[in-house]
């Protein structure tokens, strides 16, 4: 299984997504976290099978909220380049690739 890395700004957009839940409803932000954290299981368990987007870049959607986890591949780990719902404009995470 791999290893898990995160970006400065992806860490910011998860604690920008569950502020924004915790806000509504506590039971939504629990179910938030609950999809979040199942994707990011099927991302450890085999990053490699998940939606190409470019730029050595790959995505997984949560299940259930309109977010997607973006994410690239190193030899050793997994690094979370953005943390980001569908409709925020691409260039925003774009921006990061190196």
């Amino acid at each position: 299984m791999w290893s898990i890395k995160y970006r400065r700004e992806a860490i910011a957009e998860l604690k920008a997504a569950v502020a924004w839940y915790a806000e509504r409803d506590a039971r939504v932000t629990d179910r938030w976290l609950d999809d979040f954290e199942l994707t990011l299981e099927s991302i450890r368990v085999d990053p490699d099978s998940h939606a190409v987007i470019g730029n050595h870049l790959r995505y997984r959607q949560l299940s259930s909220f309109p977010y997607i986890v973006v994410f690239r591949t190193t030899p050793h780990h997994v690094v979370v380049v953005a943390i980001t719902h569908t409709s925020r404009d691409s260039d925003v995470w774009q921006s990061r690739i190196e």
